[in-house]
């Protein structure tokens, strides 16, 4: 998936973090916890409507179905039910790849939560080192 590369590129950038740009990672913590809590609802929300979507095809698959009174051979529910998920299964990968995508940005969210903490330990032993109390 595309975007999980994306993010993980994004995400794997703010991580350097050195003597140089330390107060400058630290200033930037809370807009990337903003971004990367955006980028979990906007998930979520997607995640939300192909979930609906799948429902409505899914329903709308079932009733072409039972109303096709062309068959010889009438199929209960069951069946109608499977043949509906066949032609579903595009959409069931869209799903599963949401979900791997709320997955992945929950976890980069809550690391950037402990790293503001570890830049701020980072920044504290530098104090202690430089006697900069």
């Amino acid at each position: 998936m595309d975007e999980i590369q994306r993010y993980n590129d994004l995400y794997v950038e703010f991580c350097k973090i050195d003597d140089f740009n330390l107060e400058d990672r630290a200033k930037k913590v809370p807009s990337q916890k903003q971004f990367w809590a955006s980028r979990l609802i906007d998930a979520k929300r997607d995640l939300v409507k192909l979930k609906r979507q799948h429902k409505k095809l899914k329903t709308a698959k079932v009733q072409e179905m039972v109303s096709d009174t062309n068959s010889p051979v009438a199929l209960n529910a069951k069946t109608i039910a499977q043949r509906a998920d066949n032609a579903l299964e595009q959409l069931n990968e869209k799903i599963e790849d949401t979900e791997l995508l709320i997955e992945f940005v929950g976890y980069i969210f809550k690391n950037v939560t402990y790293i503001a903490q570890d830049i701020k330990n980072i920044i504290e032993l530098r104090k202690i080192e430089t006697g900069d109390f």
